[in-house]
């Protein structure tokens, strides 16, 4: 017997985009009793739905669950930023001070230096907005574009320089630690929290994308947001260098200028290419990757 065809009625936007899955496996189980489904109803072609059935794929979807902890989550991810920065950068600052008063590292730009630095901002930034935004009515517009916001920034901001951050690190690390991290930073610098900087980063990137569901930019939005960001950060620290004759990272000082602007370059594409690495994880996680219009 065929479907009978939903009444036409204003879309809504979804409550959360963090059920899609679970929505649509749901709809795979409802579809599978009807034999023959009019236009307009859910549409099961190939493993494929139509878009525009999303409103009542979630409307029957259990999910107080999910959307509780995601909540959760990004409270305590916002918490634990915060205070990896105040008391990270505290802790640092009083050890250094300590016993090493002349100081060993030039304090031109302080923190601000670092990448590390900036990607703990980024992450703050991220779940404090991804936070505010869960706590918004389903419906309002203001949650419509903050969402927009936090997908953007996640997916090509927040997600890639964590990667690019933890892996550069340990990999150069691995093959000689005093090109990125000599070992006078043991004095001032707790184990633990070298692994908050650049290893747990990864790890709290990996579960966002496990429990929500993020749409994706363009590749050609992807690309200029990624461009900028790394070259906004490469002519920072090269300021730092003409401004007083020091490379913010050792392995930059033993490069030949030729063989650093391949570096420079590289990174740049590598950092590219995680965000790609992010999409295709989160597609692996959710079956399907939408993109924001």
């Amino acid at each position: 017997m065929a479907a009978i065809a939903s009444p036409s009625r204003t879309r809504t936007p979804p409550p959360s985009y963090l059920l899609k899955r679970r929505a649509l496996r749901n709809a795979q189980a409802k579809s599978r009793k009807h034999t023959d489904i009019s236009n307009g109803n859910l549409e099961q072609e190939n493993g494929s739905f139509e878009e525009t059935d999303y409103d009542d794929l979630v409307e029957a979807t259990p999910q107080n669950e999910l959307e509780l902890l995601a909540v959760l989550y990004h409270f305590s991810m916002t918490v634990f930023y915060a205070l990896l920065l105040y008391y990270g950068t505290k802790l640092v600052d009083d050890n250094r001070s300590k016993l090493d008063p002349t100081g060993i590292i030039p304090s031109y730009g302080g923190h601000f230096k670092f990448l590390t630095h900036f990607n703990l901002w980024f992450q703050l930034i991220f779940f404090g907005v991804q936070f505010f935004t869960d706590l918004l009515h389903v419906d309002s517009t203001l949650r419509r574009n903050l969402q927009n916001i936090c997908d953007v920034l996640f997916t090509t901001i927040a997600a890639p320089t964590s990667l690019f951050v933890a892996s550069t690190f340990w990999a150069v690390y691995a093959y000689d630690r005093s090109l990125v991290y000599p070992d006078r930073f043991d004095l001032f610098v707790p184990q633990y929290m070298n692994h908050f900087w650049h290893t747990t980063i990864v790890v709290w990137v990996a579960f966002e994308n496990i429990l929500c569901f993020h749409r994706y930019p363009s590749v050609g939005v992807a690309a200029c947001v990624n461009f900028v960001v790394n070259a906004a950060y490469l002519s920072w620290i090269v300021w730092i260098f003409v401004q007083t004759n020091f490379w913010v990272y050792p392995i930059l000082k033993v490069l030949p200028l030729h063989y650093l602007t391949v570096f420079c370059a590289g990174c740049m594409f590598l950092s590219l290419f995680l965000y790609f690495v992010g999409q295709a994880f989160a597609q692996l996680r959710w079956g399907k990757t939408l993109y924001i219009q």
